[in-house]
């Protein structure tokens, strides 16, 4: 195969969300991209000599002769959609997103185009905002004092999958650039005769966000860029880039810089968590009423990060969050009435926040909404609907939803027993790191369900789930060493392992605790102890506790 090397331009087209809008009507968005396509920016390539040598779907890759003439079809084809647009408003507008990159490219013996040149293009297209204009430094330099629009220096910015950091440049069709005395005189475009580098490619690529980074005072739609820059980074988990965007935005009093950047420093991502920081962030963005930073510093509170744990603190700063809309706060407002945390218990409240943000496809809500389905909490049990809930937590990333899955698999709740298809949803779930799967494969492993009976994989399920504080996990240790199940048998080391569970909170952890004090069996006989863990316990509403209480022999009451 004869491959050329060459320097080039390339340009590379997305309309923004066109899945989303092609899932509502699909029939009416392809025609609509068949006609922009035909009438837009096929001509618009032709008219600036370009050559279309791959189509996307929804997106196109054109090669040109110039940086100038890719720049002049991505301009037109921005100023032509807003045009369209305004002419249809009763239709969702179609907008694209645009990069341009002049770079290294081969080009194969079909014609088609590879290379770093064509990669950076693709990347600055995930970076774009609609309606705006990329262009990486090494295009820019081939227009810059050449446009009539705002261009804004956005700094170097690290492109996913490429190696060193790419200087970007936006430039946006709608905005005059200001006047500049100092500067050499603005010519347009379509009246300046350019020189054409041989063999040049501009890659164009329509996207979503406009990086932005101004200097000294920011206006707020510097603010808005500058956000966005950040926001990229940090999706992209370049946390100190992000974090050092979010400061300058934050300094200039932007609430969503100031809630993201109390994040980074309450989880401590890319930098040392600092508690005072995160909370000195939170509060500058919870008083502009931004939902995030009321979210952020409800869970200060509720963690006693920072400051005093308080729950209603916490309770009153997660429910303006969840009221703001924050899917977040909504799920941990539900939590509070879920669990009786600082409330009273109402299974119908939680449930009503658990689906306010479920409906912003929370996984952890969906999830959870599973649960109260099974287990019929504020609701008539509904195995089809806990089946469809937990279906779709693990459509949004939830791995909860996989272990809810196969527990209805495991036993046969709304569905047949299938222990083999249970292992593969726990195996999924542990996978995401959900400790409870952990510990059901613990379970299989121990009892020979779907799989041979092994219980040193079984211990070995336990032992990674309670490393990390697990407490369901060192209740299956205790009842393991207890038992003698493939180890000897060592109710000494079986009550190190309640206590540890019981210290955590665990009324289980309390009961089997209680047992072994009641007993003597492990630890000294000691009724008073037995007695206090099964009353914690009992606060807890264990039937086991309760049965105790009621019932026992062992510890009579004095």
């Amino acid at each position: 195969m004869v491959e050329i090397r060459k320097l080039a331009a390339v340009m590379a087209a997305d309309i923004v969300g066109f899945s989303r809008l092609a899932h509502a009507d699909e029939d009416g968005t392809l025609a609509r991209l068949r006609v922009l396509r035909s009438e837009l920016i096929d001509p618009s390539v032709s008219r600036n000599s370009g050559r279309v040598f791959k189509r996307t779907g929804d997106g196109v890759i054109v090669e040109f002769r110039s940086v100038v003439d890719a720049v002049k079809c991505a301009t037109e084809i921005q100023i032509g959609m807003r045009e369209r647009n305004a002419l249809e408003p009763a239709l969702p507008s179609l907008e694209f997103r645009i990069g341009v990159h002049l770079g290294d490219i081969v080009q194969e013996e079909d014609g088609d185009l590879m290379g770093d040149g064509v990669n950076i293009a693709a990347r600055l297209e995930g970076l774009a905002r609609p309606g705006a204009i990329y262009l990486s430094e090494d295009a820019y330099r081939q227009v810059r004092n050449r446009v009539d629009f705002a261009v804004t220096d956005l700094g170097p910015s690290r492109l996913k999958n490429i190696d060193d950091p790419i200087r970007v440049f936006a430039l946006q069709p709608a905005i005059p650039a200001q006047d500049d005395t100092s500067a050499k005189s603005r010519r347009r475009l379509g009246r300046y005769a350019f020189y054409v580098a041989p063999a040049l490619i501009v890659i164009v690529a329509f996207g979503w966000r406009v990086l932005g980074i101004g200097s000294g005072t920011l206006s707020e739609v510097e603010l808005d860029r500058l956000v966005r820059v950040a926001d990229a980074e940090f999706d992209s988990k370049a946390y100190e880039d992000a974090a050092a965007a979010y400061r300058k935005a934050a300094e200039a009093g932007d609430a969503r810089a100031q809630a993201r950047l109390s994040a980074i420093f309450q989880q401590g991502l890319g930098t040392k968590a600092d508690y005072a920081a995160a909370r000195h962030w939170a509060e500058l963005s919870a008083e502009k009423g931004n939902a995030r930073g009321e979210t952020s510093l409800g869970f200060l509170y509720y963690q006693g990060l920072g400051v005093p744990r308080d729950i209603e603190k916490a309770r009153t700063w997660l429910m303006k969050g969840a009221a703001g809309g924050n899917a977040s706060a909504q799920y941990a407002v539900g939590s509070l009435y879920d669990y009786g945390n600082g409330v009273s218990r109402d299974y119908k409240v939680a449930l009503s926040w658990y689906a306010k943000a479920a409906d912003q496809k929370y996984g952890r809500a969906e999830g959870r909404l599973g649960d109260m389905y099974r287990w019929a909490l504020g609701v008539d049990q509904n195995l089809a609907a806990a089946r469809d809930w937990y279906t779709r937590a693990t459509e949004h990333g939830e791995p909860g939803g996989y272990n809810g899955l196969g527990n209805l698999y495991e036993n046969g709740e709304g569905v047949d027993v299938d222990y083999g298809l249970a292992k593969s949803m726990y195996e999924k779930a542990a996978d995401g790191g959900y400790l409870d799967a952990e510990v059901n494969l613990g379970l299989l492993y121990q009892q020979g369900l779907g799989v041979v009976r092994d219980e040193t994989i079984a211990r070995q399920w336990f032992e990674k789930a309670a490393a990390q504080n697990f407490t369901r996990a060192q209740i299956a240790l205790g009842d393991l060493y207890r038992n003698g199940l493939g180890v000897p048998r060592d109710t000494t080391l079986a009550a190190q392992w309640y206590r540890r569970a019981a210290d955590g909170g665990d009324s289980w952890g309390q009961v089997s605790l209680g047992y072994l004090y009641a007993k003597g069996d492990g630890v000294p006989k000691d009724c008073e102890n037995a007695r206090k863990l099964f009353a914690e316990a009992v606060t807890a509403e264990n039937p086991a506790a309760l049965a105790w209480i009621k019932d026992n022999s062992d510890c009579p009451p004095n």
